[in-house]
């Protein structure tokens, strides 16, 4: 979740930025990070689940063209 929030924040998503754990039985098993563009309101969103190998990412905002450009760039990002 870390990295996830590192390519988030490197992409300019540095407003609003939580992370949440989901925890059970002293283990991670992934979570959310999410942000906001400081720039503009666009927000994104990673969840990972570590213990099914799974991670979604969405981006959502106002302008198409931005938006669609900011998810290109996480979509391409590792973490």
């Amino acid at each position: 979740m870390n990295q996830a929030k590192a390519a988030l924040e490197a992409q300019g998503f540095t407003k609003d930025v939580q992370i949440e754990w989901n925890v059970k039985n002293d283990k991670s098993q992934g979570g959310r990070v999410e942000g906001v563009l400081s720039s503009s309101p666009v927000r994104a969103k990673i969840e990972c689940n570590s213990k099914d190998g799974i991670t979604g990412l969405g981006v959502s905002g106002l302008d198409n063209d931005l938006t669609y450009a900011k998810y290109s760039k996480l979509h391409d990002a590792s973490w």
